[in-house]
């Protein structure tokens, strides 16, 4: 054994006995280590990996609050200029290495929540980071005074329930209010057009309905409407991306098969794609109860020698909720459904059995089928037909189920169309509209709470007046405390205001009140229409208080020098 330091100044241990380490248990072998791992153990593993997690907490900071600041990501590929990015998740996404592989391990664990909750919600990935961010210092500090990690983990568990009881009971409605919609929508863009036609598109397809976003061929921002529906059951592999950015799948003009069975083998499906290929199509949706790795390797071999473009997605519901779920977007595109229970397979599908579409998209989340070529008058015959079981049903459950059928049949999609000047500036606002309408989405579906911090601070007072049991709970309450008041203070900052001072001025007012960051003034948050979706913050602290325990409860770190990328420079997507 040789010891020798690599990265950082503590001491790391290579093991060297030939192609791998091996270590005796009783005369036995038991175990083998690759001859390039390194390990790190208390108290350096604590400190690296908190370090990742500050970097990460410190880079996205700034861009918390209306007031944000930019950070601007240089391009390594290119001479161009750096890219100027306000998103957290974005920002994220793009930080793909530290030089430390020690310290990129806390990075991480912060860089796949916060990229987690943007590709899921839109918003809330900079509060969730710097929640964690404090939580893991203030317990850390803690720890390092004798505390116990374990029990005091326990006590942390606890209060986050308290937390988010106090935001659900903040929470008000919001689909029935469009002033509201419009100010959100326009308030997390900055752009009044977009905030106004998100909001307009959501008023004429219903909340049940789902919004497009993408690239207009004018220098105009216009909006369309056309029948559709979505599901959030997303694709079955992230290597049918084919956007830019590698988030999802758009296939124009595709046809689409849907069935109930569970596809295995590649011969279930080869004869279907010599079919659409022998028809001169070139673009085919799976909706199936599943789709097994040798059947979907074959499509995704496909889709990357560009023969048969093509996308995957397991059908929603169960049971027979499925089969109607299946048979309602087969009306929709014109197709049939195969059922497995009638011996129906789909390799012997024929090109008049599959739907057609004018676009289906789908992301690791959700699969929306756009302008379906179903016949008008079946559609309108299923939609009466859905519409008139729901009265005969008993169970509350399967009637919303039935209820939200209907509204996918019945709403539709808005489709908005982003033009601009130039590619950059189109670039930028179909971004922030995808941003707008992920936010607005979430305000609709679970309403909203005071903004500006208000919601935190008011979870944050729920907690302090919460009773310990013993040592530790009071130490994760006051810690649990402390962290939710990270975002006032982070938004009061990147304003230009003290943080410390703000959050007293603002604990003398009721709840729900905070720092209007515009007139400087502590003001009723709802009253002033600065609002979050109760969704966002929702997820926020449940994610934050997560991976704050994970962090803590990490002691010892591993890394493969063979399979670490670069070790030298911070990498940049």
């Amino acid at each position: 054994m040789s010891v020798e330091r690599p990265i950082g100044a503590a001491l790391v241990f290579r093991l060297k006995f030939g192609s791998c380490a091996k270590k005796l248990t009783r005369g036995r072998l038991s175990m083998s280590v690759p001859v390039d791992t390194y390990v790190k153990l208390p108290p350096d593993a604590r400190k690296l990996f908190k370090e990742g997690v500050d970097l990460m907490g410190n880079l996205v900071r700034p861009t918390i609050g209306p007031v944000a600041r930019m950070v601007a990501m240089g391009r390594m590929l290119d001479n161009k200029p750096p890219e100027l990015l306000d998103q957290a998740g974005v920002i994220a996404r793009r930080t793909i290495q530290l030089p430390d592989p020690f310290v990129d391990m806390g990075f991480m664990l912060m860089r796949t929540m916060a990229w987690r909750i943007h590709d899921e919600i839109g918003d809330g990935s900079a509060t969730a980071v710097v929640i964690s961010q404090v939580l893991l210092n203030e317990a850390n500090k803690y720890v390092a005074a004798g505390g116990n990690p374990m029990r005091l983990r326990d006590g942390l568990e606890k209060g986050v329930t308290r937390v988010l009881e106090e935001m659900e009971s903040l929470s008000q409605p919001a689909d029935d209010d469009p002033d509201v919609l419009g100010h959100l929508a326009e308030m997390v863009t900055g752009d009044r057009k977009i905030g106004r036609f998100v909001t307009e598109i959501y008023e004429v397809i219903g909340p049940e309905g789902s919004i497009v976003v993408q690239k207009g061929h004018s220098v105009m921002i216009e909006r369309e409407y056309m029948e559709g529906m979505q599901w959030d059951s997303g694709w079955l592999s992230p290597k049918f991306a084919n956007d830019h950015d590698e988030t999802e799948c758009v296939l124009e003009n595709a046809r689409v098969i849907f069935t109930d069975a569970h596809i295995k083998d590649a011969e279930d499906i080869v004869p279907l794609m010599n079919t659409v290929l022998a028809a001169g199509e070139k673009n085919l949706a799976l909706i199936a109860g599943s789709v097994q790795e040798e059947a979907l390797s074959l499509l995704v071999l496909n889709k990357e020698k560009g023969t048969l473009n093509s996308v995957a997605m397991k059908a929603p519901g169960v049971g027979q909720r499925r089969i109607g779920i299946l048979e309602d977007m087969a009306i929709v595109t014109g197709g049939r459904v195969f059922n497995d229970d009638a011996g129906e397979k789909v390799a012997e599908a024929k090109i008049h059995d599959l739907g057609k579409a004018r676009r289906v998209w789908a992301n690791p989340h959700f699969h929306t089928i756009v302008g379906g070529l179903g016949d008008p008058v079946a559609i309108r015959e299923r939609i009466n037909q859905v519409k008139s079981e729901i009265p005969e049903m008993t169970d509350e459950y399967e009637q919303n189920k039935w209820i939200e059928r209907l509204g996918k049949l019945a709403g539709g999609v808005g489709v908005l169309k982003i033009g601009d000047p130039t590619e950059p500036g189109q670039e930028i606002k179909q971004k922030l509209a995808e941003f707008a309408v992920k936010t607005v989405r979430a305000a609709i579906e679970t309403g909203t709470v005071p903004g500006g911090g208000a919601a935190y601070l008011a979870a944050a007072k729920a907690v302090e007046q919460m009773v310990p049991e013993n040592e530790e709970e009071a130490a994760a309450f006051r810690i649990l405390s402390r962290a939710l008041e990270e975002p006032m203070r982070a938004i009061a900052e990147n304003a230009g205001y003290e943080a410390s001072a703000t959050v007293r001025r603002v604990e003398e007012h009721p709840q729900g009140w905070g720092l209007n960051v515009v007139t400087g003034e502590i003001e009723d948050m709802r009253e002033s229409g600065v609002i979050d979706p109760t969704k966002i913050v929702l997820r926020a602290v449940s994610y934050a208080v997560s991976n704050a325990l994970m962090a803590l409860s990490t002691e010892a770190l591993v890394f493969d020098k063979e399979n670490y990328l670069d070790p030298n420079a911070l990498t940049l997507g």
